[in-house]
């Protein structure tokens, strides 16, 4: 029974340590895949077997071959385009079209799509998006901005109708309620409800120029 025993406490003891050495193999092998020492032998192969008869013989049946040929027009079509697009007319060109009226109300009609407010919801959400806003918001410049936009907004007729009704659904919920949280919901649902008006009435050129 001893025996036995000693007999399977060994078998554990060496599947275990296979195991282990099995793990550490892994990582050295990782480990030597990442070296530059490895990477640089590959490279040297890689142009030794670029410059052997047989790579040559490689690349030649591939240039032939109907997929070769269809990357070979890929690439060059990919490499006129960007040629163009650096060159002055294609820089001309590109500045023409972005000024034109026919592409302000592509990009206007596009950005009322769901796949864009969709775009924008996710961006608005990432990390990114919330430093950069952060780190803007923080900017003299943007302080100074916003000050003389506020102070502009006021004055104008839209914001004196947000004002207005702000004012007007406040101390009527205020009144009837006597709860201050629930006035200010009220006060900014009412403003909600006129900027969308604004907005909607902003759109209306548009919806006549697409024809929708």
């Amino acid at each position: 029974m001893d025996d036995k025993a000693t007999a399977s406490d060994s078998d554990e003891s060496l599947t275990s340590t296979d195991h282990c050495e099995s793990k550490e193999l892994q990582a050295a092998r990782k480990a030597y895949a990442k070296s530059e020492r490895i990477k640089a032998y590959q490279r040297a192969y890689q142009k030794a077997y670029r410059q052997s008869e047989k790579g040559k013989a490689r690349r030649r049946a591939w240039a032939q071959s109907e997929k070769g040929k269809a990357c070979a027009r890929s690439w060059k079509r990919r490499a006129y385009q960007r040629a163009y697009r650096q060159s002055s007319k294609g820089m001309a060109g590109q500045k023409a079209h972005a000024q034109s009226g026919k592409r302000k109300v592509y990009i206007k009609a596009y950005q009322q799509t769901e796949k864009w407010k969709a775009y924008v919801k996710a961006y608005e959400q990432t990390e990114k998006r919330k430093a950069y806003r952060k780190a803007y918001s923080q900017c003299e410049r943007v302080k100074a901005y916003q000050k003389v936009y506020q102070k502009y907004y006021r004055e104008s007729p839209q914001g004196r109708a947000c004002l207005k009704a702000y004012r007007k659904a406040y101390h009527e919920v205020l009144g009837v309620t006597g709860d201050i949280e629930q006035a200010r919901a009220a006060g900014r649902q009412a403003t909600a409800l006129i900027r969308e008006a604004n907005k909607a009435n902003n759109n209306e050129p548009l919806r006549e120029q697409t024809g929708s």
